[in-house]
């Protein structure tokens, strides 16, 4: 079983801005880079590079001196060969429309399922990304 629950939900444009705003505050070197999804406790979190349409996920590291950058303490979050696959679709250069696109096409043919998140919590239902199908349920 799993002790933490990292949801995320994209931001409407209000909040887009002003935790953008925030991260330009906090780190160096975002001036490129929007907040465009986020649990809500911040644990993890969502950048597009406005720049290169790059996705990014973190936090996953600090830097050990000075104020990390966002990329130090940050994952691609679609991987490399992916976002490569789509590029000739002005659409999907965004790594963000990407991403979503592979989710919704997850959803719609069942890879993955809504359901509650918290166990005895009705009102926690949610998107689960544990693969129901495919070659990788197993692995969940």
């Amino acid at each position: 079983a799993y002790s933490e629950l990292a949801s995320t939900r994209l931001y409407p444009l209000e909040l887009v801005a002003g935790w953008t705003r925030f991260f330009r505050d906090q780190l160096p070197h975002t001036h490129g880079y929007i907040v465009a999804a986020a649990s809500f406790n911040l644990r993890k979190f969502f950048c597009v590079d406005l720049l290169t349409g790059e996705l990014r996920v973190g936090p996953v590291a600090m830097a050990r001196r000075g104020r990390p950058s966002l990329p130090e303490t940050t994952l691609a979050a679609v991987p490399r060969e992916s976002a490569q696959q789509h590029e000739t679709t002005p659409a999907l250069r965004c790594q963000l429309v990407k991403w979503l696109w592979q989710l919704s096409d997850r959803l719609t043919n069942g890879m993955y399922s809504f359901e509650k998140l918290i166990p005895m919590q009705p009102a926690s239902i949610g998107v689960s990304l544990f693969p129901r199908t495919g070659s990788r349920a197993s692995e969940a």
